[in-house]
């Protein structure tokens, strides 16, 4: 039984989109979901050049508590205004329409799963991921984080009294691997979920404790790109005990440094 190793930790932000070059045509089209998604598939998977001797044993596994909700308004706007919808501007609007671009792009060939939660869809993703590659089922596999909000998700924070500010939107790609041993082993990780009014999931009072920090997690994203961004820094090569609260459950994470 071998657990998996992260071989990379990157994070995009919608602000400083860049959709690299070799997929620009193929994403013309495409929604900032998906350009996300794909922009932080990409570089995490350029830190890891054996990804295409592996493609068969390759799996994906995208989290997100929003998805493409403006594409979906887009959508039913057309509906109700009863003008033709366009089929890719529908297929775009599915909530795994970022997984099926990563799988046909980077040619992952083995399991394709999307999680939609309002709580931890990151880390359920990972939890099944680093099961996956702990099971022998897969060699490595991309988890993925990515959202993208709307006017009318900000307007309900608004009118609840949340702050005005909005949330960024944003990726975050986590590639696993059961092929290289240097680097943080994941040994455990435990989710659990507390029944919480949907007012909870609007403002979002997470809490992230990570070796002897805290950290406000006031977004969808935020823990996620936390915990990416520890991992990133130079000189952090110690185990990791990572804990995140809020009203709506709780996750930990423990992380062992392999020199």
């Amino acid at each position: 039984m071998t657990k998996p190793f992260i071989t990379a930790a990157v994070h995009v932000e919608g602000t400083s989109l860049v959709i690299p070059r070799q997929f620009a045509a193929q994403l013309r089209r495409a929604d900032d979901f998906i350009k996300l998604a794909v922009a932080a598939a990409s570089m995490a998977l350029d830190m890891h050049p054996r990804w295409q001797n592996l493609a068969e044993g390759s799996g994906l596994f995208v989290g997100t508590a929003f998805g493409p909700m403006q594409t979906n308004f887009d959508v039913l706007g057309l509906i109700v205004d009863e003008n033709q919808t366009s089929p890719t501007l529908f297929s775009h609007s599915v909530f795994n329409s970022a997984a099926g671009y990563l799988a046909r792009l980077f040619s992952i060939q083995g399991s394709s799963q999307t999680f939609t939660d309002f709580s931890y869809p990151f880390f359920q993703a990972l939890a099944a991921g680093a099961g996956a590659i702990t099971s022998g089922r897969l060699k490595q596999c991309l988890v993925v984080q990515v959202e993208t909000y709307s006017d009318l998700l900000i307007d309900a924070r608004q009118r609840t009294g949340q702050s005005a500010s909005t949330w960024e939107t944003g990726a975050t790609c986590w590639l696993l691997t059961s092929q290289d041993k240097i680097g943080w082993r994941i040994d455990d990780i435990a989710i659990t979920h507390s029944p919480a009014a949907a007012i909870e999931y609007l403002h979002r009072k997470e809490s992230l404790h990570i070796n002897r920090e805290d950290i406000p997690c006031p977004a969808p994203l935020s823990a996620a790109m936390k915990v990416s961004g520890f991992l990133s820094r130079e000189n952090v090569d110690t185990d990791i005990d990572c804990t995140i609260t809020a009203p709506y459950g709780s996750v930990g994470l423990k992380l062992l440094y392999n020199r």
